[in-house]
């Protein structure tokens, strides 16, 4: 009796170009929030059950439309409401390797190390960064600052985040809250978490 799979392209072991990039592992976290502001490079997939779920990905964002392509087949192209993208009609899949703009809040300072969250790849995860790498005005708890970073990252190291400098808060509506804060003892917790004990 033959093996389970033996029939399959390469035995039916695993090969990396069929696997799914990594995206934000959860550990613990959660998974991120649908995004509040729709992006080239974010990827969906449709939550109707009708026909294949497709991955697909957003190659540009113009006012209630969004031009889409297919990962897989033929790369088709098309168009989605982008009202439907928000409405949660699709579920966020992660992003594209590249380099996006985006916000980035500190929370916690010392010495040399500075604790940043970055909301739009998850409002929930510390980020370490190394003081000297924030600007002169973005060295401070609570300052806001613009910052790219590839967001497909798996997790904080991979993130390559790079500021460059204090900004305003993101207008409401364009980045969701951050959830990481420091609890009296001065250790890290998600607010919608048990503060660890």
């Amino acid at each position: 009796m033959g093996g389970a799979g033996k029939k399959l392209q390469g035995g039916g072991a695993r090969a990396k170009h069929r696997s799914p990039a990594a995206q934000v592992s959860d550990n613990g976290y959660g998974r991120p929030p649908h995004p509040l502001r729709l992006l080239p490079g974010q990827i969906f997939f449709p939550r109707s059950a009708n026909g294949r779920r497709r991955l697909f990905t957003l190659v540009r964002v113009t006012g209630g439309r969004a031009r889409c392509r297919r990962l897989d087949g033929n790369r088709e192209r098309f168009v989605a409401s982008t009202e439907r993208l928000r409405a949660g009609h699709y579920i966020f899949q992660g992003y594209r390797s590249r380099r996006y703009r985006t916000w980035a809040h500190v929370v916690a300072l010392n010495d040399a190390v500075a604790t940043v969250v970055v909301p739009e790849w998850h409002p929930a995860r510390p980020v370490s960064v190394s003081v000297r790498a924030l600007p002169a005005d973005g060295r401070q708890e609570g300052c806001w600052l613009t910052v790219t970073a590839d967001l497909s990252a798996p997790y904080p190291a991979r993130l390559q985040l790079a500021a460059c400098g204090a900004c305003q808060p993101p207008p409401a509506g364009t980045c969701p809250e951050p959830q990481w804060t420091l609890d009296s003892n001065g250790r890290g917790y998600a607010p919608a978490a048990e503060p660890p004990g």
